[in-house]
């Protein structure tokens, strides 16, 4: 279950209209709730460049930034490290659930509900990139 919002991303949370303000946190609960199906461990929740991000302590997965922006008012974004293949991984395996943006970024719109399994899907990815990585080295 998620914890209580830190006081950077509670203000950074009340900057965003009434939708973004619900898919944050719809997508929070998300990760929380993978997160603990994983058995990934503790989250860290803190502010990489000015948006709300979300990494695994113990390093099993890869960060997870999300956020709002007025440049793209109509939808809510997911972020991940460029230099891995999340981004890849999600488009081909969902085409249509986000719209995507080079390799960083799944953009939901925020019109309508988040597509559920997809969202659960990237955000598994993210939690488990380097446990995963690791387990198909051996």
């Amino acid at each position: 279950m998620p914890q209580d919002l830190p006081d950077p991303l509670a203000r950074i949370r009340a900057s965003y209209p009434l939708a973004a303000k619900t898919a944050f946190d719809h997508c929070r609960a998300v990760l929380f709730e993978e997160a603990e199906r994983l058995g990934v461990g503790e989250i860290e929740e803190t502010l990489k460049w000015g948006e709300p991000a979300y990494l695994t302590v113990q390093k099993a997965g890869s960060t997870i930034r999300m956020g709002w922006t007025a440049t793209s008012p109509d939808q809510f974004n997911l972020y991940f490290i460029c230099s891995t293949d999340l981004v890849g991984r999600i488009s081909s395996e969902f085409p249509d659930a986000f719209t995507y943006s080079g390799n960083r970024c799944a953009a939901m719109p925020l019109d309508g509900p988040a597509p559920d399994i997809p969202l659960r899907a990237a955000v598994s990815m993210a939690l488990t990139y380097h446990k995963d990585k690791a387990l198909a080295r051996n």
